[in-house]
Protein backbone atom coordinates (compact mmCIF):
# COMPACT_ATOMS: atom_id res chain seq x y z
CA UNK A 1 0.00 0.00 0.00
CA UNK A 2 1.02 3.54 -0.50
CA UNK A 3 3.18 5.63 2.22
CA UNK A 4 2.39 8.48 2.92
CA UNK A 5 4.59 11.66 4.90
CA UNK A 6 2.37 13.96 7.00
CA UNK A 7 -0.04 16.26 5.67
CA UNK A 8 0.64 19.63 3.75
CA UNK A 9 -2.07 21.95 3.83
CA UNK A 10 -1.03 24.96 2.08
CA UNK A 11 -2.89 26.49 -0.58
CA UNK A 12 -1.91 30.18 -0.66
CA UNK A 13 1.22 28.48 -2.65
CA UNK A 14 -0.87 28.03 -5.80
CA UNK A 15 -1.30 31.86 -6.42
CA UNK A 16 2.57 32.98 -5.14
CA UNK A 17 5.27 33.23 -7.49
CA UNK A 18 9.13 32.28 -5.41
CA UNK A 19 9.72 36.25 -5.70
CA UNK A 20 6.21 37.07 -3.94
CA UNK A 21 6.56 34.31 -1.29
CA UNK A 22 10.57 34.89 -0.05
CA UNK A 23 10.73 38.48 -0.61
CA UNK A 24 6.93 40.50 -0.19
CA UNK A 25 5.22 38.33 2.56
CA UNK A 26 7.83 38.92 5.00
CA UNK A 27 10.13 42.20 6.17
CA UNK A 28 13.28 40.98 7.77
CA UNK A 29 15.40 44.28 7.77
CA UNK A 30 19.49 43.84 7.41
CA UNK A 31 19.93 40.15 8.72
CA UNK A 32 22.81 39.15 7.26
CA UNK A 33 22.19 36.12 4.73
CA UNK A 34 24.90 35.76 2.20
CA UNK A 35 28.45 35.95 3.14
CA UNK A 36 31.84 35.35 1.20
CA UNK A 37 34.10 32.92 3.03
CA UNK A 38 37.44 34.97 1.68
CA UNK A 39 36.45 38.49 2.14
CA UNK A 40 33.62 38.32 4.97
CA UNK A 41 31.89 40.56 2.96
CA UNK A 42 27.90 39.99 2.91
CA UNK A 43 25.01 41.01 1.83
CA UNK A 44 22.03 41.05 4.27
CA UNK A 45 18.11 40.73 3.36
CA UNK A 46 17.41 43.87 2.99
CA UNK A 47 20.49 44.84 0.43
CA UNK A 48 19.52 40.97 -1.13
CA UNK A 49 15.96 42.93 -1.76
CA UNK A 50 17.52 46.06 -3.06
CA UNK A 51 20.03 44.35 -5.28
CA UNK A 52 17.70 42.60 -7.11
CA UNK A 53 14.92 45.18 -7.84
CA UNK A 54 18.02 47.34 -9.34
CA UNK A 55 19.21 44.05 -11.53
CA UNK A 56 15.76 43.34 -12.72
CA UNK A 57 14.83 46.56 -13.79
CA UNK A 58 18.58 46.63 -15.20
CA UNK A 59 17.30 43.44 -17.00
CA UNK A 60 14.04 44.48 -18.11
CA UNK A 61 14.69 47.59 -19.80
CA UNK A 62 18.65 47.20 -21.07
CA UNK A 63 18.31 43.54 -21.96
CA UNK A 64 14.55 42.91 -22.42
CA UNK A 65 14.24 40.20 -20.27
CA UNK A 66 10.57 39.26 -20.10
CA UNK A 67 8.39 36.97 -18.42
CA UNK A 68 9.49 33.34 -19.63
CA UNK A 69 12.90 34.41 -21.12
CA UNK A 70 15.56 32.21 -20.26
CA UNK A 71 18.54 33.28 -18.31
CA UNK A 72 22.03 30.85 -17.61
CA UNK A 73 23.90 30.96 -14.93
CA UNK A 74 27.34 29.00 -15.77
CA UNK A 75 29.21 30.23 -12.56
CA UNK A 76 31.23 29.04 -9.57
CA UNK A 77 29.41 30.14 -5.84
CA UNK A 78 29.27 33.91 -5.22
CA UNK A 79 26.98 36.09 -3.07
CA UNK A 80 26.50 37.90 -6.03
CA UNK A 81 24.72 34.69 -7.49
CA UNK A 82 21.27 34.60 -5.80
CA UNK A 83 21.03 38.52 -6.90
CA UNK A 84 21.20 36.79 -10.62
CA UNK A 85 18.80 34.37 -9.57
CA UNK A 86 16.28 35.99 -7.34
CA UNK A 87 16.29 39.11 -9.86
CA UNK A 88 15.67 36.51 -12.70
CA UNK A 89 12.84 35.07 -10.71
CA UNK A 90 11.28 38.70 -10.27
CA UNK A 91 10.71 39.60 -13.42
CA UNK A 92 9.05 35.55 -13.95
CA UNK A 93 12.45 34.73 -15.89
CA UNK A 94 13.92 31.15 -16.04
CA UNK A 95 17.26 30.23 -14.57
CA UNK A 96 19.00 27.62 -16.50
CA UNK A 97 22.08 27.14 -13.84
CA UNK A 98 25.04 24.91 -15.30
CA UNK A 99 28.46 24.20 -14.30
CA UNK A 100 31.02 26.25 -14.61
CA UNK A 101 33.56 23.62 -16.06
CA UNK A 102 31.20 22.62 -18.76
CA UNK A 103 33.27 21.69 -22.03
CA UNK A 104 32.34 23.79 -25.31
CA UNK A 105 30.22 21.06 -26.52
CA UNK A 106 28.00 20.90 -23.42
CA UNK A 107 27.77 24.17 -22.89
CA UNK A 108 26.53 24.37 -26.74
CA UNK A 109 24.01 21.65 -26.32
CA UNK A 110 22.79 23.84 -23.38
CA UNK A 111 22.27 27.19 -25.22
CA UNK A 112 20.47 25.18 -28.15
CA UNK A 113 18.54 23.53 -25.95
CA UNK A 114 16.85 26.52 -23.85
CA UNK A 115 17.61 29.30 -26.53
CA UNK A 116 18.68 32.09 -23.78
CA UNK A 117 18.80 35.76 -23.98
CA UNK A 118 20.94 36.56 -21.75
CA UNK A 119 24.05 33.90 -20.63
CA UNK A 120 26.03 34.81 -17.12
CA UNK A 121 29.70 33.53 -17.17
CA UNK A 122 32.47 33.51 -15.23
CA UNK A 123 36.57 33.11 -15.87
CA UNK A 124 35.86 29.28 -15.79
CA UNK A 125 32.87 29.48 -18.20
CA UNK A 126 33.44 32.63 -20.74
CA UNK A 127 36.18 30.36 -22.26
CA UNK A 128 33.56 27.60 -24.01
CA UNK A 129 30.58 30.07 -23.49
CA UNK A 130 32.24 32.54 -26.10
CA UNK A 131 32.72 29.83 -28.04
CA UNK A 132 29.72 28.24 -28.27
CA UNK A 133 27.78 31.85 -28.80
CA UNK A 134 30.16 33.19 -31.62
CA UNK A 135 29.77 29.30 -32.89
CA UNK A 136 26.22 30.46 -34.23
CA UNK A 137 24.63 28.27 -31.41
CA UNK A 138 22.84 31.50 -29.57
CA UNK A 139 23.54 34.08 -31.68
CA UNK A 140 20.96 37.19 -30.11
CA UNK A 141 22.40 35.92 -26.54
CA UNK A 142 24.17 38.51 -24.43
CA UNK A 143 26.74 37.87 -22.24
CA UNK A 144 27.63 39.20 -18.80
CA UNK A 145 30.20 38.41 -16.11
CA UNK A 146 28.81 37.44 -12.75
CA UNK A 147 31.26 40.01 -10.55
CA UNK A 148 32.89 43.71 -11.14
CA UNK A 149 36.37 41.72 -11.17
CA UNK A 150 35.70 38.96 -13.72
CA UNK A 151 33.76 41.97 -15.92
CA UNK A 152 36.84 43.86 -15.99
CA UNK A 153 39.06 41.12 -16.83
CA UNK A 154 37.06 39.71 -19.20
CA UNK A 155 35.66 43.13 -21.00
CA UNK A 156 32.18 42.50 -20.45
CA UNK A 157 29.45 44.07 -17.94
CA UNK A 158 28.68 42.38 -14.57
CA UNK A 159 26.02 41.71 -12.12
CA UNK A 160 27.37 43.01 -9.90
CA UNK A 161 27.79 46.35 -11.26
CA UNK A 162 24.38 46.46 -12.80
CA UNK A 163 22.78 45.69 -9.40
CA UNK A 164 24.69 48.25 -7.81
CA UNK A 165 23.68 51.29 -9.97
CA UNK A 166 23.16 54.56 -8.33
CA UNK A 167 21.56 57.12 -10.74
CA UNK A 168 17.58 56.70 -9.41
CA UNK A 169 14.67 54.89 -11.84
CA UNK A 170 11.27 53.37 -10.90
CA UNK A 171 11.91 50.05 -10.52
CA UNK A 172 10.09 47.81 -12.85
CA UNK A 173 6.63 46.05 -11.26
CA UNK A 174 7.42 42.38 -9.63
CA UNK A 175 5.96 39.53 -11.74
CA UNK A 176 2.85 37.89 -10.22
CA UNK A 177 0.87 34.87 -11.42
CA UNK A 178 -1.92 35.22 -13.41
CA UNK A 179 -5.07 34.87 -11.49
CA UNK A 180 -6.77 32.35 -13.64
CA UNK A 181 -3.38 29.21 -13.25
CA UNK A 182 -1.37 28.57 -10.65
CA UNK A 183 2.29 28.36 -9.75
CA UNK A 184 3.00 25.71 -11.28
CA UNK A 185 1.83 26.69 -14.58
CA UNK A 186 5.37 28.33 -14.88
CA UNK A 187 8.29 27.74 -14.94
CA UNK A 188 11.18 28.71 -12.74
CA UNK A 189 14.47 26.42 -13.11
CA UNK A 190 15.41 24.04 -16.08
CA UNK A 191 18.19 21.88 -14.86
CA UNK A 192 19.65 19.18 -16.51
CA UNK A 193 19.33 15.75 -15.63
CA UNK A 194 20.47 12.15 -17.13
CA UNK A 195 16.69 11.49 -16.13
CA UNK A 196 15.68 8.72 -13.77
CA UNK A 197 14.31 5.98 -16.42
CA UNK A 198 16.95 3.81 -18.90
CA UNK A 199 14.93 4.98 -21.88
CA UNK A 200 15.72 3.92 -25.66
CA UNK A 201 18.40 6.05 -27.40
CA UNK A 202 15.15 7.10 -30.20
CA UNK A 203 13.43 8.81 -27.39
CA UNK A 204 15.55 11.20 -26.34
CA UNK A 205 17.42 12.16 -29.58
CA UNK A 206 14.18 13.17 -31.31
CA UNK A 207 15.40 16.79 -29.80
CA UNK A 208 18.56 17.19 -31.66
CA UNK A 209 19.66 14.65 -33.88
CA UNK A 210 23.02 16.52 -34.03
CA UNK A 211 23.66 16.20 -30.32
CA UNK A 212 23.54 12.27 -30.37
CA UNK A 213 26.45 12.56 -27.50
CA UNK A 214 24.48 14.77 -25.53
CA UNK A 215 20.67 14.18 -25.46
CA UNK A 216 20.79 12.03 -22.49
CA UNK A 217 21.19 14.78 -20.30
CA UNK A 218 17.22 16.28 -20.32
CA UNK A 219 16.33 19.69 -19.26
CA UNK A 220 14.17 19.53 -16.02
CA UNK A 221 11.18 22.13 -15.71
CA UNK A 222 10.71 22.78 -12.28
CA UNK A 223 8.26 25.57 -11.51
CA UNK A 224 7.46 28.07 -8.53
CA UNK A 225 4.98 25.44 -7.03
CA UNK A 226 7.61 22.70 -7.06
CA UNK A 227 10.12 25.57 -5.29
CA UNK A 228 7.58 26.73 -2.76
CA UNK A 229 6.60 23.35 -1.73
CA UNK A 230 10.28 21.60 -1.17
CA UNK A 231 11.09 24.71 1.03
CA UNK A 232 7.69 24.30 2.78
CA UNK A 233 8.17 20.47 3.16
CA UNK A 234 12.12 20.95 4.39
CA UNK A 235 10.65 22.91 7.07
CA UNK A 236 8.40 20.54 8.38
CA UNK A 237 11.35 18.36 9.26
CA UNK A 238 13.37 21.15 10.28
CA UNK A 239 13.28 21.90 14.21
CA UNK A 240 12.56 24.79 15.77
CA UNK A 241 16.12 25.82 16.97
CA UNK A 242 17.65 24.87 13.75
CA UNK A 243 21.04 25.75 13.52
CA UNK A 244 21.49 29.93 11.80
CA UNK A 245 24.59 29.73 10.41
CA UNK A 246 24.78 27.40 6.84
CA UNK A 247 28.19 26.44 5.19
CA UNK A 248 27.89 27.33 1.30
CA UNK A 249 29.96 24.97 -0.01
CA UNK A 250 27.82 22.97 -2.50
CA UNK A 251 27.68 23.83 -6.53
CA UNK A 252 24.82 26.37 -6.38
CA UNK A 253 23.91 25.05 -10.20
CA UNK A 254 22.94 21.51 -8.47
CA UNK A 255 19.54 21.07 -7.45
CA UNK A 256 20.60 20.95 -3.81
CA UNK A 257 22.73 24.39 -3.79
CA UNK A 258 19.38 25.78 -5.63
CA UNK A 259 17.14 24.44 -2.71
CA UNK A 260 18.89 24.36 0.45
CA UNK A 261 21.53 27.03 0.18
CA UNK A 262 19.95 29.78 -1.81
CA UNK A 263 16.20 29.47 -1.18
CA UNK A 264 15.61 27.65 2.69
CA UNK A 265 18.19 30.34 4.33
CA UNK A 266 15.87 32.75 3.26
CA UNK A 267 12.84 30.73 4.86
CA UNK A 268 14.20 29.90 7.63
CA UNK A 269 16.50 33.23 8.43
CA UNK A 270 19.51 31.17 8.43
CA UNK A 271 23.43 32.81 7.43
CA UNK A 272 25.11 31.15 4.28
CA UNK A 273 28.78 31.36 4.34
CA UNK A 274 29.82 30.77 0.50
CA UNK A 275 32.86 29.19 -0.40
CA UNK A 276 33.65 29.57 -3.91
CA UNK A 277 35.31 25.99 -4.49
CA UNK A 278 35.78 22.91 -2.44
CA UNK A 279 39.33 22.55 -0.37
CA UNK A 280 39.60 20.30 3.05
CA UNK A 281 41.80 22.52 4.65
CA UNK A 282 40.17 26.10 3.34
CA UNK A 283 36.28 24.50 4.80
CA UNK A 284 37.53 23.33 8.13
CA UNK A 285 39.33 27.09 8.46
CA UNK A 286 35.79 28.26 7.59
CA UNK A 287 33.50 26.63 9.74
CA UNK A 288 36.14 27.30 12.89
CA UNK A 289 36.28 30.93 11.58
CA UNK A 290 32.38 31.26 11.24
CA UNK A 291 31.21 28.82 13.67
CA UNK A 292 29.41 27.04 10.83
CA UNK A 293 26.54 25.25 12.66
CA UNK A 294 24.94 22.68 9.88
CA UNK A 295 26.71 21.68 6.80
CA UNK A 296 25.55 20.15 3.29
CA UNK A 297 28.19 17.53 2.01
CA UNK A 298 28.17 14.08 0.46
CA UNK A 299 29.84 11.01 0.81
CA UNK A 300 31.87 11.46 -2.09
CA UNK A 301 33.89 13.91 -3.75
CA UNK A 302 35.26 15.18 -7.32
CA UNK A 303 37.20 17.80 -9.33
CA UNK A 304 36.56 21.27 -8.20
CA UNK A 305 32.95 21.91 -8.66
CA UNK A 306 33.40 20.70 -12.25
CA UNK A 307 30.62 19.61 -14.18
CA UNK A 308 26.75 19.13 -14.00
CA UNK A 309 25.85 18.13 -9.96
CA UNK A 310 27.99 17.94 -7.20
CA UNK A 311 31.52 17.52 -7.53
CA UNK A 312 33.91 18.35 -4.90
CA UNK A 313 37.97 18.19 -4.31
CA UNK A 314 41.12 19.70 -2.70
CA UNK A 315 44.55 20.08 -4.03
CA UNK A 316 46.24 17.07 -2.30
CA UNK A 317 44.06 14.58 -4.36
CA UNK A 318 41.19 12.20 -4.50
CA UNK A 319 39.70 11.54 -1.63
CA UNK A 320 35.98 11.18 -0.08
CA UNK A 321 34.75 14.47 2.46
CA UNK A 322 33.23 12.45 5.39
CA UNK A 323 35.56 9.60 4.86
CA UNK A 324 38.63 12.16 5.02
CA UNK A 325 37.21 13.44 8.58
CA UNK A 326 37.06 10.41 10.14
CA UNK A 327 40.47 8.56 8.92
CA UNK A 328 42.84 11.02 6.81
CA UNK A 329 46.11 11.27 9.44
CA UNK A 330 46.71 15.08 7.60
CA UNK A 331 42.89 16.26 8.76
CA UNK A 332 43.70 15.91 12.56
CA UNK A 333 41.43 17.35 15.05
CA UNK A 334 39.21 19.28 12.91
CA UNK A 335 37.57 22.11 14.93
CA UNK A 336 33.93 21.46 14.40
CA UNK A 337 32.78 22.26 18.04
CA UNK A 338 30.35 24.46 16.29
CA UNK A 339 28.76 22.35 14.15
CA UNK A 340 25.22 20.88 15.35
CA UNK A 341 24.03 18.92 12.17
CA UNK A 342 25.75 17.75 8.61
CA UNK A 343 23.19 16.96 5.83
CA UNK A 344 24.19 14.41 3.53
CA UNK A 345 22.76 12.76 0.16
CA UNK A 346 23.17 12.25 -3.34
CA UNK A 347 25.32 9.05 -2.62
CA UNK A 348 24.51 6.51 -0.21
CA UNK A 349 26.59 7.14 3.35
CA UNK A 350 27.94 3.33 4.12
CA UNK A 351 27.80 1.87 7.81
CA UNK A 352 31.43 2.09 8.23
CA UNK A 353 31.93 5.63 7.77
CA UNK A 354 28.23 6.14 10.28
CA UNK A 355 30.53 4.28 12.63
CA UNK A 356 33.63 5.93 12.38
CA UNK A 357 31.69 9.17 12.15
CA UNK A 358 29.67 8.72 15.63
CA UNK A 359 32.77 7.47 17.20
CA UNK A 360 34.87 10.92 16.42
CA UNK A 361 31.74 13.01 16.68
CA UNK A 362 28.76 11.66 18.94
CA UNK A 363 26.98 14.93 19.22
CA UNK A 364 26.47 16.33 15.54
CA UNK A 365 23.18 14.79 13.88
CA UNK A 366 23.32 13.22 10.91
CA UNK A 367 20.36 13.61 8.80
CA UNK A 368 20.05 11.79 5.31
CA UNK A 369 17.83 12.44 2.29
CA UNK A 370 16.80 11.38 -0.71
CA UNK A 371 15.23 12.60 -4.09
CA UNK A 372 16.80 13.69 -7.45
CA UNK A 373 16.19 16.70 -9.50
CA UNK A 374 12.59 15.54 -10.63
CA UNK A 375 11.43 15.88 -7.10
CA UNK A 376 13.46 19.49 -6.85
CA UNK A 377 15.59 17.71 -4.21
CA UNK A 378 13.67 16.23 -1.35
CA UNK A 379 11.46 12.76 -1.33
CA UNK A 380 12.89 11.61 2.01
CA UNK A 381 14.51 13.51 4.30
CA UNK A 382 15.12 12.49 8.38
CA UNK A 383 12.77 14.04 10.79
CA UNK A 384 14.08 16.11 14.09
CA UNK A 385 13.24 13.41 16.17
CA UNK A 386 14.96 10.12 14.01
CA UNK A 387 18.38 12.45 13.11
CA UNK A 388 20.54 9.73 15.52
CA UNK A 389 23.34 7.55 13.96
CA UNK A 390 20.91 4.43 14.42
CA UNK A 391 18.96 5.62 11.69
CA UNK A 392 21.60 7.00 9.15
CA UNK A 393 21.85 4.07 6.61
CA UNK A 394 18.36 5.01 5.84
CA UNK A 395 17.18 8.32 3.85
CA UNK A 396 14.60 9.46 6.66
CA UNK A 397 10.91 9.44 6.00
CA UNK A 398 8.62 10.98 3.09
CA UNK A 399 8.46 14.45 3.78
CA UNK A 400 4.65 16.68 3.92
CA UNK A 401 2.54 15.97 1.02
CA UNK A 402 4.34 13.21 -0.66
CA UNK A 403 2.98 9.52 -1.24
CA UNK A 404 5.41 6.82 -1.82
CA UNK A 405 4.28 3.68 -3.44
CA UNK A 406 6.58 0.97 -3.60
CA UNK A 407 5.74 -1.84 -6.98
CA UNK A 408 7.24 -5.22 -7.91
CA UNK A 409 9.61 -4.34 -10.80
CA UNK A 410 8.18 -4.85 -14.77
CA UNK A 411 4.77 -5.61 -13.13
CA UNK A 412 3.46 -2.17 -10.73
CA UNK A 413 1.92 -4.59 -8.52
CA UNK A 414 1.99 -2.91 -4.78
CA UNK A 415 4.27 -4.48 -2.48
CA UNK A 416 3.68 -2.27 0.59
CA UNK A 417 5.04 -0.87 3.73
CA UNK A 418 7.43 -3.27 5.87
CA UNK A 419 8.94 -5.64 3.40
CA UNK A 420 12.31 -5.56 5.75
CA UNK A 421 14.52 -5.60 2.79
CA UNK A 422 13.49 -9.31 1.54
CA UNK A 423 11.80 -8.25 -1.42
CA UNK A 424 13.15 -5.40 -2.96
CA UNK A 425 11.12 -3.15 -5.30
CA UNK A 426 10.92 -0.22 -7.48
CA UNK A 427 9.98 3.23 -5.57
CA UNK A 428 7.26 5.68 -7.14
CA UNK A 429 6.64 8.88 -5.40
CA UNK A 430 4.04 11.82 -5.89
CA UNK A 431 4.07 15.00 -4.60
CA UNK A 432 3.55 18.60 -5.33
CA UNK A 433 7.44 18.91 -5.44
CA UNK A 434 7.53 16.28 -8.85
CA UNK A 435 8.59 18.32 -11.35
CA UNK A 436 6.64 19.88 -14.50
CA UNK A 437 8.12 17.32 -16.74
CA UNK A 438 11.09 17.54 -19.75
CA UNK A 439 11.79 20.46 -21.58
CA UNK A 440 10.03 19.40 -25.25
CA UNK A 441 10.28 15.84 -24.69
CA UNK A 442 6.78 14.53 -24.03
CA UNK A 443 7.30 11.23 -25.06
CA UNK A 444 10.18 10.83 -22.11
CA UNK A 445 8.60 12.91 -19.44
CA UNK A 446 5.42 10.01 -20.11
CA UNK A 447 7.57 7.53 -19.68
CA UNK A 448 9.07 8.83 -16.06
CA UNK A 449 5.49 10.46 -14.59
CA UNK A 450 2.73 7.97 -14.77
CA UNK A 451 -0.39 9.16 -15.74
CA UNK A 452 -1.74 8.63 -11.64
CA UNK A 453 1.02 11.80 -10.98
CA UNK A 454 3.47 8.90 -9.55
CA UNK A 455 7.43 9.97 -10.54
CA UNK A 456 9.58 6.68 -11.94
CA UNK A 457 12.13 7.50 -9.36
CA UNK A 458 14.16 4.31 -11.10
CA UNK A 459 15.61 3.36 -7.90
CA UNK A 460 15.11 0.19 -5.65
CA UNK A 461 14.63 -0.51 -2.01
CA UNK A 462 11.72 -0.49 0.62
CA UNK A 463 9.87 0.99 3.34
CA UNK A 464 10.12 -0.31 6.89
CA UNK A 465 7.78 -0.59 9.91
CA UNK A 466 8.80 2.57 11.40
CA UNK A 467 8.23 4.80 8.12
CA UNK A 468 12.02 4.63 7.08
CA UNK A 469 12.61 4.52 3.61
CA UNK A 470 15.78 2.27 2.19
CA UNK A 471 17.46 2.29 -1.14
CA UNK A 472 19.45 -0.45 -2.05
CA UNK A 473 19.93 -0.21 -5.55
CA UNK A 474 20.11 1.61 -8.78
CA UNK A 475 16.99 0.12 -11.12
CA UNK A 476 18.03 1.89 -14.10
CA UNK A 477 21.45 1.96 -15.70
CA UNK A 478 22.50 5.25 -14.90
CA UNK A 479 25.63 5.09 -13.15
CA UNK A 480 26.07 7.06 -10.56
CA UNK A 481 29.88 8.63 -9.84
CA UNK A 482 29.68 10.12 -6.15
CA UNK A 483 25.84 10.80 -6.56
CA UNK A 484 26.83 12.29 -10.28
CA UNK A 485 24.38 10.40 -12.59
CA UNK A 486 26.41 9.49 -16.18
CA UNK A 487 24.33 8.18 -18.65
CA UNK A 488 26.16 5.05 -20.67
CA UNK A 489 24.26 5.38 -23.58
CA UNK A 490 25.74 9.16 -23.77
CA UNK A 491 29.41 7.26 -23.67
CA UNK A 492 28.74 4.75 -26.22
CA UNK A 493 27.71 7.41 -28.71
CA UNK A 494 30.69 9.65 -28.18
CA UNK A 495 32.91 6.18 -28.00
CA UNK A 496 31.11 5.33 -31.29
CA UNK A 497 32.79 8.67 -32.67
CA UNK A 498 36.35 7.08 -32.57
CA UNK A 499 37.91 5.78 -35.83
CA UNK A 500 38.97 2.31 -34.12
CA UNK A 501 35.49 1.25 -32.53
CA UNK A 502 33.35 -1.03 -34.17
CA UNK A 503 31.07 -1.26 -31.02
CA UNK A 504 30.97 -0.42 -27.43
CA UNK A 505 28.96 -0.79 -23.99
CA UNK A 506 29.91 0.78 -21.17
CA UNK A 507 29.06 -0.01 -17.26
CA UNK A 508 29.59 1.32 -14.20
CA UNK A 509 32.45 -0.53 -11.69
CA UNK A 510 32.36 -0.38 -8.09
CA UNK A 511 35.03 1.68 -6.25
CA UNK A 512 35.72 2.73 -2.79
CA UNK A 513 36.59 6.56 -3.57
CA UNK A 514 33.66 7.14 -6.21
CA UNK A 515 31.07 4.44 -5.58
CA UNK A 516 30.93 3.87 -8.86
CA UNK A 517 33.05 4.47 -12.22
CA UNK A 518 32.71 3.85 -15.97
CA UNK A 519 34.36 0.76 -17.93
CA UNK A 520 33.85 0.40 -21.49
CA UNK A 521 33.71 -2.73 -23.16
CA UNK A 522 34.70 -2.31 -26.91
CA UNK A 523 34.44 -3.89 -30.38
CA UNK A 524 37.54 -2.76 -32.74
CA UNK A 525 36.72 -2.45 -36.37
CA UNK A 526 38.83 -4.83 -38.36
CA UNK A 527 41.29 -3.09 -39.26
CA UNK A 528 42.60 -2.04 -35.65
CA UNK A 529 44.37 -4.72 -33.05
CA UNK A 530 43.70 -4.40 -29.56
CA UNK A 531 46.93 -2.71 -27.56
CA UNK A 532 47.33 0.03 -24.46
CA UNK A 533 48.22 2.26 -27.62
CA UNK A 534 44.34 2.63 -29.01
CA UNK A 535 43.36 2.12 -25.18
CA UNK A 536 45.16 5.30 -24.69
CA UNK A 537 43.75 6.94 -27.55
CA UNK A 538 40.05 6.35 -26.78
CA UNK A 539 40.20 7.81 -23.11
CA UNK A 540 41.91 10.60 -24.39
CA UNK A 541 39.45 11.09 -26.68
CA UNK A 542 36.39 10.69 -24.04
CA UNK A 543 38.88 12.82 -21.81
CA UNK A 544 38.55 15.47 -24.70
CA UNK A 545 34.69 15.79 -25.10
CA UNK A 546 33.63 14.92 -22.00
CA UNK A 547 33.42 16.26 -18.10
CA UNK A 548 35.57 14.26 -15.22
CA UNK A 549 32.74 12.55 -13.82
CA UNK A 550 32.46 10.60 -17.44
CA UNK A 551 36.13 9.47 -17.92
CA UNK A 552 36.96 6.14 -18.27
CA UNK A 553 38.35 5.68 -14.59
CA UNK A 554 38.48 1.94 -14.83
CA UNK A 555 39.77 1.36 -18.18
CA UNK A 556 38.69 -0.50 -21.25
CA UNK A 557 38.61 -3.97 -22.41
CA UNK A 558 38.39 -5.46 -25.95
CA UNK A 559 36.08 -8.13 -26.81
CA UNK A 560 35.09 -9.84 -29.44
CA UNK A 561 31.61 -8.76 -29.29
CA UNK A 562 28.62 -6.96 -27.65
CA UNK A 563 26.29 -8.99 -26.24
CA UNK A 564 22.31 -8.16 -26.91
CA UNK A 565 19.10 -8.97 -26.93
CA UNK A 566 17.10 -9.85 -29.95
CA UNK A 567 15.68 -6.02 -29.96
CA UNK A 568 19.40 -4.91 -29.56
CA UNK A 569 19.47 -3.98 -26.14
CA UNK A 570 23.03 -3.79 -24.25
CA UNK A 571 22.83 -6.89 -21.82
CA UNK A 572 25.09 -5.30 -20.04
CA UNK A 573 24.87 -7.85 -17.17
CA UNK A 574 26.74 -10.77 -19.11
CA UNK A 575 29.63 -8.30 -19.64
CA UNK A 576 31.52 -8.94 -16.80
CA UNK A 577 31.07 -12.85 -18.55
CA UNK A 578 32.28 -12.25 -21.75
CA UNK A 579 36.27 -13.61 -22.74
CA UNK A 580 38.44 -10.52 -23.39
CA UNK A 581 40.57 -10.19 -25.42
CA UNK A 582 43.17 -7.13 -23.47
CA UNK A 583 42.11 -5.51 -20.63
CA UNK A 584 43.72 -2.11 -20.21
CA UNK A 585 42.62 -1.25 -16.62
CA UNK A 586 42.87 2.54 -15.25
CA UNK A 587 42.66 6.14 -17.18
CA UNK A 588 45.30 8.54 -18.28
CA UNK A 589 47.01 9.16 -15.56
CA UNK A 590 46.66 5.72 -14.05
CA UNK A 591 44.05 6.25 -11.36
CA UNK A 592 40.28 5.24 -10.47
CA UNK A 593 40.07 8.18 -8.35
CA UNK A 594 38.68 10.98 -9.33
Amino acid sequence: MPHKGPPLDIPEIKGLSIWSFLFETRNDGDNAVFRDADTGNAIPFGVLKRHCETLSTELARGYNIQAGDVICLCCTNSIWYPVAVFAALRLGAIISPTSPECTAEEAAHMVRTVHPKVVIADRRSHHAVERCIKGGNAPDARLLALTVDEGASLGLPSIQTLSCQTAFQQPVAPWHIDPSQTSHDYCAFLCFTSGTTSLPKAVRSLIYMHDAALTWLDQTMLSHQNIIAQLHQVKAYTRDDHPKVVLGVLPFHHITGIVHLLHLPLLLHQDVVIMSRFNMDEMLKTIAAFKCEELWLVPRKDSPQASIAIQLTDSRGHTAILIRLVSDPTVSNPDLQSVQQINTGAAPLGREVISRLEAQYPNIAIRQAWGMTESCSCLTLTPPSDQTYENAHTVGKAVAGTVLNVVRPGTDEEVGVGASGVLLSKILAKGPQVMMGYLNDPKTTCETIRPDGFLRTGDIGYVDDLGFVHIEDRLKEIIKVKGVGVAPAELEDILMGHKSIKDAAVVGVADSYSGQVPKAYVVLRPQFEPSVGIARSIQEYVRQRCSRPKWLRRGIAFVQEIPKSGSGKILRRRLKDMSIILDVAGDVGGSARL
